[in-house]
């Protein structure tokens, strides 16, 4: 300390001492002569700072026999006064290490007086002590710990709750002192450190406190024995089952039934030592990976103590604590790879509690932890690629979730109350939506078919939660534009609040749209950024809107994949089935256009991840079921009768996430994709005749969509041009003839001018479908209007002069085809092919080649030779 601090903690003291002196001059004479002659001491010491700037040592015990005397009269004035004094001498860090714990104890004591103001000054003393005093050894720490208990246990509700949080912070301040000890330890083999809970085990763990090893520092040594004693105190017996519940919930967040090991005249209830066990592995996790001694503690003391209070808990506040300790330890990659069996064995508890026959708070609280670790892209993986024995955690976690979507959809559950609502007009705003869906934002309603109840899905906000005291109802619905709040943030609850079941649905929802998400945000960190912006923008935007201009760069990776990559691949591989089921699931179910909106947009996202990691057969699987959901009548829609016929608002939205997919992600489609397409596309053309008057602004939107989507081919890659003229040739195959069969020839002409600078790219494919046409037994206009197509195909490309080549071999090459159709023996065929030859000269004559010349009067020869 320099010399003008000195003088002011001079200055300070000496201020407090004479307010002391006024407020004991009548009634405690002897109180008022020690402190003057205190005042004295301070005096001669702030002389000789300021005369010989040396600094003494500082007259502690005068001051400190003062304040003794002063707060053993119990008076609030003089206590308070004194307290004050204390919190300077503290503050300034003048107390000598014999000092600290007559410090302590005079707080102790003035805390168990019971006044309320009181307590609250020793309070804000205690919250000033452990960062301003180094003097902090096992004895003092114990002292602290037995005075904040008493302060836990006051009747004051202000005082109780500081309490608490002094004891947060003093358990941080631990382990931040440990950390500091460890001076720069590094990470040891934990191998050798058996876990004491495994997936198939049935008896439970027993916590058995251990001296700590004579080898730990100082600060380590406190910090071991006072996490050790917290899972002491937290652990219960098998005995004491049945006295747990015999309290109400508020009292038993703050009794105790157990005491600890070292601290063996405390008893700090369970949920408040769940709550410092979250807090000390929150502040350094990494010391319990550092320290052997501290990971056996983590896997043998504190797991141990996790599986015993998640494990049949009916207790609101131990249970949040709980899973709040457990996703500290989720938290921490390090660790949570360590501790992948105990992981396990969690992870099914938290699924165990999702079931039916658990009550609603119990399940809505699982499924806020299911929901926190859906959307953490690490955990996930983590998940996915920790076990080797067994099945991998990740696809039971998304199993589960699959399952829990069909039980709320087929099981018989309670009647939430809600008002039906149907989605009769389709809404046209954009909504905003982040990609993959992620978290519902607005509110949803699944249609009441069957069994399936009513109930809305939706953020609930500030009027939809609140304790069971309050009256207030936990629901899945409430204004839009507002935040639900998080079950695991009620930490001042006693008693879960009133759930309803709109809320697990809701949840449950939540869940299944956060894996998706993640599972893209895992692809987009593994992949390059630039594609991934533009295909960002794309999936944030669809369906809500039909896209125009060019198509996303964004191809299939390919082999050698990177680990990330690979390891993406294999989370869809094993995932995609169950999570597309229960998309299915929800759309066939969904009749409002928000909630049937984010569901489009969370199964294109996890459609546009398989086509991007090479999953064709998911891919296919994702537009099969688009494609069933578009075409009226395909989905069994009591909505589809009760219209007469015609499209609901729910094809639409299927047809305008159709398009978008082709449209931006034609590339990943392949040949199987296009196709399914296609036929998705002759369904609607179908479905666009005969509509009612009100739906024939959005028909006009699809079909301005459908016609883009093939002008837009222009900008496609070759190779997904390829693919997607190869795919409209084996769909005009399987057509046969009549209408339909005409309007793909129309559609494949028109791409084919349009690409006509890129005809050589997708001859081959382009020729082998109009040859086929021409010679097949299909009637003479199909059979005429594929031989006209033709020729117009190859009028616009000699006069465009295509590349490679304004070589004569190519313009030769492209009009040798001609001579098969003029040797045909159909006669429409052969009067359609000199009409187009003929057009052919005259259009493009001033464009032809030496080479193409001489070809052009052979083909010309031939023909007369034919028909003469």
């Amino acid at each position: 300390m320099d010399i003008q601090s000195r003088v002011l903690l001079c200055q300070e003291i000496e201020s407090d001492l004479r307010d002391l002196c006024l407020e004991c001059r009548k009634k405690s004479p002897i109180i008022k002569d020690y402190t003057e002659r205190a005042i004295l001491k301070i005096r001669h010491h702030r002389d000789l700072v300021e005369q010989h700037g040396d600094i003494p040592v500082f007259p502690l015990d005068e001051v400190l026999r003062s304040i003794l005397m002063a707060c053993e009269n119990y008076q609030n004035n003089l206590v308070m006064i004194s307290l004050s004094c204390l919190q300077r001498l503290i503050h300034r860090r003048v107390l000598k290490e014999e000092t600290v714990a007559i410090v302590i104890n005079l707080m102790k004591e003035q805390a168990i007086n019971g006044d309320e103001a009181v307590q609250l000054r020793v309070l804000q003393t205690i919250m000033l002590t452990p960062s301003h005093m180094t003097l902090m050894n096992e004895a003092v720490v114990e002292q602290l710990l037995q005075l904040l208990y008493v302060l836990h246990n006051s009747s004051s509700v202000s005082v109780h709750h500081t309490a608490c949080a002094g004891l947060r912070q003093l358990a941080e301040y631990l382990t931040d002192r440990a950390v500091a000890a460890l001076d720069g330890h590094d990470k040891v083999d934990l191998s050798s450190v058996s876990p004491v809970i495994q997936h198939s085990q049935g008896a439970m763990p027993v916590v058995m406190p251990t001296q700590p090893s004579g080898a730990l520092p100082g600060p380590l040594r406190i910090m071991y024995v006072f996490v050790q004693d917290l899972c002491v105190m937290a652990d219960y017996d098998a005995t004491s089952f049945s006295s747990r519940y015999s309290l109400d919930a508020g009292e038993r967040m703050r009794t105790g039934f157990r005491e600890g090991f070292w601290l063996a005249q405390i008893k700090f209830p369970r949920p408040l030592c769940l709550e410092l066990l979250g807090t000390c592995v929150a502040a350094h996790p990494q010391i319990f990976v550092t320290v052997p001694e501290c990971f056996v503690l983590l896997r043998h003391g504190v797991c141990a103590v996790l599986l015993k209070n998640l494990r049949g808990c009916h207790d609101f506040a131990i249970m949040i604590r709980s899973i709040q300790l457990l996703q500290q330890i989720l938290n921490c990659q390090t660790l949570a790879t360590q501790l992948l069996p105990e992981l396990q064995v969690f992870l099914q508890l938290m699924l165990d509690l999702t079931q039916v026959e658990r009550s609603l708070w119990q399940r809505a609280t699982s499924l806020e932890f299911l929901k926190s670790l859906c959307e953490d892209k690490a955990s996930l993986a983590l998940l996915y690629g920790g076990s080797t024995d067994g099945p991998r955690l990740f696809v039971e976690l998304v199993n589960s979730l699959s399952k829990l979507i069909h039980q709320i959809c087929f099981s018989s559950g309670p009647d939430t109350s809600c008002s039906p609502q149907r989605g009769g007009q389709l809404d046209r705003s954009n909504s905003g939506l982040g990609v993959g869906g992620g978290a519902p934002n607005s509110g949803m309603t699944l249609l009441s078919t069957g069994t399936l109840p009513n109930f809305n899905l939706t953020s609930a906000g500030s009027n939809g939660l609140a304790s069971a005291g309050s009256g207030r109802v936990l629901t899945g619905g409430a204004a839009r534009n507002s935040a639900r709040l998080n079950l695991l943030h009620l930490m001042s609850e006693a008693e879960p609040p009133a759930v309803q079941p709109s809320l697990i649905v809701s949840m449950v929802v939540e869940c299944l749209f956060s894996v998706v998400s993640t599972l893209y945000g895992l692809l987009r960190e593994a992949s390059e950024a630039p594609i991934i912006d533009d295909c960002t923008e794309c999936l944030g935007n669809g369906p809500l809107v039909i896209r125009v201009g060019a198509p996303v760069q964004c191809r299939p990776l390919t082999d050698p994949m990177t680990e990330a990559q690979l390891r993406c691949r294999g989370m869809l591989a094993d995932s995609w089935a169950s999570l597309l089921s229960a998309l299915s699931l929800l759309l066939h179910r969904s009749v409002d256009d928000r909630f049937l909106q984010q569901t489009l947009q969370c199964l294109q996202t996890l459609l546009y991840s398989c086509g991007r990691m090479g999953l064709e057969q998911a891919r296919d699987a994702c537009l099969l079921q688009l494609s069933r959901y578009a075409l009226p009548g395909q989905n069994h829609e009591t909505e589809f009768d009760a219209l007469g016929g015609g499209m609901t608002p729910k094809n639409v939205w299927c047809f305008k996430a159709l398009l978008n997919i082709c449209h931006c992600f034609g590339v990943l489609l392949c040949v199987s994709g296009w196709t399914l397409a296609l036929r998705a596309f002759d369904g609607l053309e179908k479905s666009m005749r005969g509509v009612a008057p009100g739906q024939r602004n959005e028909v006009n939107v699809l079909r301005q969509a459908l016609d883009a989507l093939f002008e837009s081919t222009v900008c496609l890659p070759a190779e997904a041009l390829v693919d997607m003229v190869t795919a409209m040739s084996d769909h005009l195959k399987s057509l046969g003839e009549g209408a339909e069969a005409q309007r793909v020839l129309n559609r494949l002409t028109e791409l084919c001018i349009s690409n006509s600078e890129r005809l050589l790219v997708i001859w081959e494919a382009v020729l082998g479908i109009f040859l086929h046409l021409c010679e097949s037994s299909h009637s003479m206009e199909l059979r005429g209007g594929a031989a006209n197509a033709l020729c117009r195909i190859l009028a616009q490309a000699l006069r465009k002069r295509l590349a490679p080549a304004n070589s004569e071999s190519t313009q030769a090459e492209l009009l040798r085809p001609i001579a098969t159709l003029i040797q045909s023996q159909q006669d429409g065929v052969r009067m359609r092919v000199c009409e187009g030859l003929l057009e052919i000269l005259q259009a493009s004559g001033q464009e032809l080649e030496s080479a193409a010349w001489g070809k052009t009067v052979e083909l010309v020869a031939l023909a007369a030779q034919v028909e003469l």
